[in-house]
């Protein structure tokens, strides 16, 4: 390669200013397109979902992916009247904080003060739509002359105490005091979300010492970018209400909570732990250099890099995920280690020709083999995944370009500004013969053995549950609202769909009858059938109407009112004050769709049935039960036709797997790739074998020391083990070049100058990967012992094995004389 490189060396040395004009225009292009870049962090986007019915879960529905306002007491009990103004306030303190940015759709906390009316004006418009044939036996009994003039008593009193006159039309309307079966019906023990209560006109929790509110979002609530947006609003509002208000505090929990406490912990920790592993690195490098020009020549070729990848990435996609930005950020490690071979090579030659000669060669095909391993990545069905392969891949290739063209001409000849005893300290590590020691080649043999054995045995966990965090404040409020509401058992919901809102209703009626009897079997605690005990369907409608009607004959209506009027006339009222309740008898009806009566409001009716953006329906079953059992209980009512989950997180599950066997058809290929690539480079077979083997045996011994430690596998690590990669191949390459250099020429300086290198560049990866096993997010830990635990491995095999097996090639004379007849070629 420095065939290549030399020459473009040698031109813009005899053009500097040229150089320079080039560098500097073509940095100012890539970062004003790096600039143009749109990230998101739509986790739906790492989930290629194409079951319609399935993707339903991801959608944003109000019921799934409600935020769960609760006002608590913080110290003594407070009443329903003062936890009513309270969350009065704080929801209206919140909406108007949002009027700019337009995140809250609805808000559910209180019942409007004409809702009841207009439910139960509904409900008279249809009488005979809510009252089903179990309730005649109740009707009877009502129309008996007895019970006529015991309810006309209570007529009486309502009448005499009511000051406004708003009773007298109810009264005249219902003098058999049917009402409350109808409003029962259409409004009673299912207007509350399950497991709640109404007082004072609002949500509480089940023994009301808790105000209960349901904000539902206008956005998709795994975009946890624009949730962090509603959050951190939120969280201004509830500190001045705390302020305001020191005898209660403001606790919420939801799907959108969830999400941004999830991306928070994550950006934390990476600024975290990057920022001190850098503070470790640039400490170490200075100490070790005495020079500052060594941070900015290793950190100038990464930032192009970087710009060089954010640029080609808005040309290929026009934008990426925020979360594959972030894992791609420690590959960005890899890149820094390619510098570090120029820079360092450099500080012993004090020639950039002679590091060219020398370094281009393993530079380059250390990048393309690692850049080959990341563009296995698309290969999966994953974005998330493409779009953390392209990135990689394109900062490794801006980066390694700027090393080969740009960075030399940076470099000045001059006295060597070193630290001598760490570099005495690296020269005795380097010259150390990890490769002729017996007891060493053993016991990296048995480490090895031993990783492979085990590896069968390791364990991948597809449930993204365990890659959640959620903040204490979180977990406070989701324990405190199942505790108040649900003792303490885990809700999820289940949807019926259909292409009505009857269908839907009808599948919500197969479901419950699926419930009652894993109910029966113990596998769950409770579930609330509100839509399909108290919606009535168009069709069941009309058979309540006929019966309805049959039941009314004018025999029957002519006996009730004669029967009215004499109760009537004894307590002072007049026969025809109730001709309204004979219009309600002879009154012919009609059947229609209380979903789209508009009676009940959406963001109340929503919790029961609501449409889906592709116009199908869906109609919502809570269901209490234990976390340990939600899988089981989930399969057996999947099975049912037209059901599905509202738990994202469950669909996750086979997709994951789906992921991870993508990902070993991924490694595979890649693994044939720079295979490959080892093998058109050395051009010998057993060479390329050699260089291959850490790459190898390095996998093997992650998955077999993972098994031992009880260390799964998860969507993250695993991924990320495609750095483990590029690492192996890395080292291994430079440290061929090295002992093919020492074959050729004689000169084992080559060889001390990569183990040199390699030291730092591993030092620095190693600082990295340990810094994340500190990190709080499980996600984050888990990328930095898989990793440590690779990045030893490729280190052991590639300081001994590699070097043992290249001497026992050597022994062969054959090979000896390939090695000079290719030297002889070059030269």
């Amino acid at each position: 390669m420095h065939k290549i490189f030399l020459p473009i060396y040698r031109f813009f040395k005899a053009h500097k200013p040229l150089m320079f004009m080039v560098l500097t225009a073509l940095s100012a292009v890539l970062v004003l397109f790096a600039l143009k870049m749109k990230y998101e962090e739509n986790l739906l986007n790492l989930f290629p979902i194409e079951d319609q019915e399935s993707r339903l879960a991801f959608e944003n529905l109000k019921v799934k992916d409600k935020l769960i306002i609760q006002v608590v007491p913080t110290g003594e009990a407070l009443d329903t009247q003062t936890l009513a103004d309270y969350m009065d306030e704080y929801v209206e303190g919140a909406l108007l904080r949002d009027t700019s940015y337009h995140l809250i759709e609805t808000v559910l906390y209180r019942l409007e003060d004409d809702m009841v009316v207009n439910a139960l004006g509904f409900a008279l418009g249809h009488v005979p739509s809510f009252v089903d044939t179990s309730c005649y036996a109740a009707i009877d009994e009502a129309t008996r002359p007895a019970a006529i003039a015991k309810q006309m008593a209570r007529n009486r009193e309502i009448l005499d105490e009511d000051e406004t006159g708003e009773m007298y039309q109810m009264v005249a309307t219902d003098p058999l005091g049917l009402l409350p079966i109808v409003g029962k019906a259409l409004v009673g023990d299912g207007a509350a979300p399950a497991g709640l209560s109404f007082a004072d006109g609002h949500l509480f929790s089940r023994d009301s010492t808790i105000a209960v509110a349901f904000i539902s979002a206008n956005f998709n609530s795994m975009d946890s970018g624009t949730g962090e947006k509603l959050i951190t609003e939120l969280e201004k509002e509830a500190a001045v209400f705390t302020q305001n208000h020191p005898d209660a505090r403001i606790l919420f929990h939801g799907t959108v909570a969830y999400g941004t406490s999830h991306s928070r912990t994550i950006k934390k920790d990476l600024l975290s732990t990057v920022s001190v592993s850098l503070l470790i690195i640039i400490i170490i490098l200075l100490v070790s250099f005495r020079s500052g020009k060594i941070l900015w020549q290793n950190i100038l070729p990464v930032a192009f890099g970087a710009v060089f990848a954010l640029a080609l990435m808005y040309f290929t996609k026009g934008g990426m995920s925020l979360m594959a930005l972030g894992v791609s950020a420690i590959i960005l490690g890899i890149a820094l280690s390619y510098c570090m071979h120029v820079t360092i090579h450099f500080n012993y030659v004090q020639s950039p020709s002679a590091v060219l000669k020398d370094e281009s060669t393993p530079v380059t095909l250390g990048c393309v083999t690692t850049v080959g391993a990341f563009l296995g990545l698309m290969f999966t069905e994953s974005d998330l995944l493409h779009d953390f392969g392209l990135f990689a891949s394109f900062a490794l290739i801006g980066s390694t370009l700027f090393a080969l063209i740009f960075l030399p001409h940076m470099l000045k000849p001059g006295k060597r500004e070193v630290n001598k005893k760490v570099f005495g300290f690296i020269n005795r590590m380097s010259e150390y013969p990890f490769d002729s020691k017996p007891w060493i080649l053993v016991a990296v043999v048995l480490f090895v053995a031993v990783g492979i054995f085990f590896s069968p045995r390791v364990q991948f966990d597809p449930d993204m549950r365990h890659l959640n965090y959620l903040t204490k404040e979180v977990i406070e409020s989701q324990t405190l609202y199942q505790d108040k509401n649900f003792a303490g058992n885990y809700e999820l919901y289940y949807a019926s769909l259909g292409q009505t809102p009857d269908d839907a209703v009808l599948s919500a009626r197969r479901l419950c009858g699926k419930l009652d009897s894993l109910k029966a079997e113990g596998k769950l605690y409770d579930y609330s059938g509100t839509v399909s005990k108290a919606y009535c369907t168009v069709a069941e409608q009309e058979e309540r109407i006929a019966a309805w009607e049959a039941y009314w004959t004018p025999e029957k209506v002519n006996r009730t009112m004669a029967d009215i009027r004499t109760a009537a006339a004894a307590y002072g009222l007049k026969g025809d004050f109730f001709s309204p309740f004979r219009a309600v008898l002879e009154e012919s009806y009609q059947s229609e769709s209380i979903y789209d009566a508009d009676v009940i409001p959406h963001n109340l009716l929503d919790n029961y049935i609501e449409k889906t953006p592709d116009g199908k329906y869906m109609a919502f079953t809570s269901v209490q039960l234990n976390f340990d059992t939600q899988d089981v209980v989930t399969r057996a009512v999947t099975k049912l036709p037209h059901t599905i989950v509202l738990d994202p997180m469950w669909y996750c599950q086979d997709i994951v797997n789906m992921v991870h066997n993508d990902f070993n058809v991924a490694l595979l290929i890649s693994s044939l790739f720079v295979l490959l690539i080892l093998l058109v480079s050395f051009r010998n077979l057993w060479i390329a074998l050699i260089a291959f083997m850490p790459m190898a045996l390095s996998w093997y011994v992650v998955e077999g020391m993972m098994a031992l430690l009880g260390i799964q596998f998860n969507l993250i690590n695993i991924v990320i083990s495609t750095f483990i990669f590029g690492v192996g191949v890395d080292y291994s390459i430079f440290v061929m070049e090295g002992l093919l250099g020492e074959v050729r020429h004689g000169d084992k300086s080559l060889l001390a100058y990569h183990k040199t290198a390699i030291f730092f560049s591993a030092l620095v990866l190693i600082i990295v990967v340990v810094s994340l096993m500190f990190a709080k997010h499980p996600a984050i830990s888990s990328i930095g012992t898989s990793t440590l635990i690779g990045m030893v491995t490729t280190i052991a095999i590639t300081y001994t094995l590699e070097p043992w097996l290249f001497r026992q090639l050597l022994k062969r004379p054959y090979f000896r004389r390939s090695f000079k007849a290719k030297d002889a070629e070059k030269e």
